[in-house]
């Protein structure tokens, strides 16, 4: 008899995986080293498991936890579990790392029978893949549309890494409205002489953080670093 018992996720429990290509898609890829976090493959290592939330290729076969979708993938879990029981050996599995989430290349199964095993971490090697907006842990599909926004903003008005976790706002609108607010800001003191659709220069961008965006924050004691943003387009500016 197997040691686990699996079973098709309930139709309560049914929303897939994340999928790496939508996420990728909404926070924008980027090329060069990834500044946040270390941006060399890491060839083993071990991960938590809550923090592997999609897949690179299979995404009707799993839920959000990781139960199986279908009968195939629940009689392959199965016999993984069977096999792991009996004293078999598995790989560590391989992800892709898009900020703070995990995505599975290969190991769909070790990492549902991780998860059901109720054991908290798993041995993966790991690619970190660079991104213009930043993806914490928790992200949901339905918050696509808003890190897409997050991610024409940062392509508008290209910030230091150390600042792009401090817009976070709740409206696509409003990244609209912040991008504005830094256009005209820069021309105002001649640090911006390029097209309305063309990007911020950087240092523009940096000025405009810096001298603008912080102040107004650091007027306000009680507010996160992370509603900097907020609290800037919050207040009235000529």
């Amino acid at each position: 008899m197997n040691a686990f018992s699996g079973s098709i996720a309930d139709e309560r429990e049914r929303e897939p995986v994340l999928v790496y290509h939508e996420v990728l898609m909404a926070a924008g890829s980027r090329p060069g080293r990834c500044d946040r976090l270390a941006g060399q493959p890491i060839r083993s290592t071990l991960v938590p498991v809550r923090a592997v939330v999609g897949t690179v290729g299979r995404p009707m076969q799993f839920n959000q936890r990781f139960q199986p979708l279908t009968e195939s993938s629940r009689l392959r879990l199965d016999r993984l579990a069977n096999h792991v029981a009996h004293g078999g050996s598995v790989p560590p599995v391989r992800l892709l790392r898009i900020g703070e989430l995990y995505f599975v290349l290969d190991g769909h199964h070790r990492i549902a029978l991780t998860r059901a095993s109720d054991k908290h971490a798993i041995a993966a090697s790991v690619q970190p893949v660079c991104t213009v907006a930043s993806v914490e842990f928790g992200l949901q599909r339905e918050q696509l549309p808003l890190k897409a926004a997050e991610r024409d903003f940062l392509r508008a008005v290209p910030l230091p890494d150390a600042a792009t976790t401090q817009i976070r706002l709740p409206r696509p609108a409003d990244y609209r409205a912040l991008a504005d607010r830094a256009r005209q800001w820069c021309r105002f003191h001649g640090l911006d002489h390029g097209a309305e659709d063309a990007p911020l220069p950087p240092a523009a961008a940096a000025a405009w953080w810096h001298l603008a965006v912080r102040p107004d924050a650091r007027s306000q004691p009680a507010t996160p670093a992370a509603l900097s943003a907020a609290t800037y387009l919050a207040q009235p500016h000529d």
